[in-house]
């Protein structure tokens, strides 16, 4: 993995930790989101560009492993905590804050948040300032994935393509 793709992937990061932290602030009292909560965990797929750069931060590193892990949960949650958290992929970054997303069938934006939170919250309150527009970090993140792909000596991938987060670490890297 080249360093400018590691750059351009840990600023995108950074923006999108920023804005998550933006939104904790102004949400902390309606989320019940925190350390120890693994509500959300599950064995997600991810794209190849943090597929691999995951495995490159975690490479020779002594990571606890949950090795008694399901189908559908994280190898990495270990006594209810991420064990890779600094290293954890978007969509774990995202989790439990108020998404937003284009809803095509019905033409319009949606807002998701995990079952947890806000309780008792007005879905009205939500707006353009106070929620994650989801949309646009998976659209920034599908080009940096594009430009990763594109610059593989091979292409062992297509662009839409996703890999199992359970399988870092087990996987050869490029």
């Amino acid at each position: 993995m080249n360093e400018e793709i590691i750059a351009e992937y840990k600023k995108l990061r950074n923006e999108i930790d920023s804005k998550c932290q933006r939104l904790w602030n102004i949400h902390r009292a309606h989320m019940k989101c925190k350390e120890g909560c693994s509500q959300c965990c599950q064995a997600f797929r991810i794209l190849p560009v943090e597929f691999h750069y995951i495995s490159l931060m975690l490479k020779n590193k002594n990571i606890a492993i949950n090795k008694d892990f399901g189908s559908s949960q994280c190898k990495f949650l270990v006594n209810n905590r991420c064990s890779i958290y600094e290293h954890r992929p978007v969509i774990c970054r995202t989790h439990g804050f108020p998404l937003t997303r284009l809803n095509e069938e019905a033409g319009a934006y949606e807002v998701s948040f995990c079952e947890l939170n806000f309780e008792g919250f007005k879905l009205e309150k939500f707006n353009k300032n106070n929620v994650f527009p989801e949309d646009v970090y998976n659209s920034k993140l599908y080009m940096l994935n594009k430009k990763f792909i594109g610059q593989l000596h091979e292409t062992p991938y297509d662009s839409i393509q996703l890999l199992e987060l359970n399988n870092v670490g087990e996987a050869f890297t490029f």
